[in-house]
């Protein structure tokens, strides 16, 4: 359960996969403290502009507040 990084980390493994080639996207504060103590990336999302601040403060290596531009990528 969330913070707790093993289920994140033996998903990782089980992908074969290291921890630096992995990315997490979140929109909590535990959200992003699964990946800061597993040593993954993690990019928040603020779907509501008050949670800008809590995914700073948990750590969030990038923050961005809409999936629709990275959804219709190809």
């Amino acid at each position: 359960m969330k913070p707790h990084p093993w289920p994140l980390i033996r998903g990782i493994e089980l992908i074969g996969s290291r921890t630096g080639g992995c990315v997490i996207i979140g929109d909590s504060f535990a959200d992003i403290a699964v990946p800061r103590a597993a040593h993954v990336a993690g990019i928040g999302y603020a779907n509501r502009p008050e949670r800008v601040g809590t995914l700073a403060d948990a750590g969030a290596d990038a923050i961005i507040t809409d999936m629709t531009h990275w959804s219709n990528r190809r």
